[in-house]
């Protein structure tokens, strides 16, 4: 098994193999060992979403297994990578929040896990999804649903924020670092770390994750 960015040296995966976006070697260690008696291995461990999708270049795992806040913020990216290479992915987390829940399932992934659940039922739903069966229930399409209707009511809710900071806010709550938002909308760097500062400060909330809520709770994500 390798772990952390090392795991970027890597044989070529078989269909037996798992990639584990995650922080925790702890996480990686139970893993394992709840897989232990199955065709499943954890072949590497990384922390951020960006080096996850560089070690699938070429590379096909039978299963991405990704903690829903991973070090970069960019799991929606990992998540539609995965998708267009026909890759089940999973997140694996002990945070739900039902609008974050909504956009993994948007976004395509295959289901969540809870880390509060036991062995049994987190080793049978890894084995499921990676087979290409889906994980979701009817309570998580609910919450897809209400996540839409939401959208269709944004034009009474107002936000005190410029076009521009509008357009900083739905690509943070999409989990673009600082320096993506600078390329993705063409300016400087400092010039998207102060846009993210003003975002936060004008919202009164106490960092990225809880603009993205308030903001998908708002239904102005696009």
């Amino acid at each position: 098994m390798t772990s952390a960015e090392s795991g970027l040296v890597n044989s070529a995966p078989t269909d037996s193999d798992v990639l584990l976006v995650d922080t925790s070697e702890i996480v990686e260690t139970g893993l394992a060992g709840i897989l232990v008696d199955t065709r499943l291995r954890i072949v590497c461990r990384v922390s951020r979403a960006a080096a996850a999708l560089k070690w699938l270049e070429g590379r096909t795992p039978a299963l991405v297994v990704a903690e829903l806040l991973v070090d970069d913020g960019e799991i929606g990216g990992l998540v539609k990578g995965c998708r267009r290479r026909k890759i089940p992915l999973v997140v694996f987390t002990a945070w739900e929040h039902p609008e974050f829940i909504a956009r993994a399932i948007r976004d395509g992934a295959a289901g969540l896990i809870s880390k509060w659940v036991d062995e049994a039922n987190v080793r049978d739903a890894m084995i499921r999804a990676a087979a290409g069966g889906q994980l979701w229930t009817r309570a998580d399409s609910r919450r897809l649903a209400a996540s839409r209707v939401t959208k269709r009511l944004a034009g009474e809710i107002e936000f005190p924020l410029t076009v521009r900071e509008l357009q900083v806010l739905r690509l943070m709550a999409d989990g673009y670092s600082n320096r993506r938002i600078a390329e993705h909308l063409d300016i400087a760097f400092e010039t998207a770390k102060e846009h993210v500062q003003r975002v936060i400060a004008r919202l009164g909330v106490a960092g990225r994750t809880e603009a993205a809520i308030l903001a998908e709770r708002a239904g102005i994500l696009l």
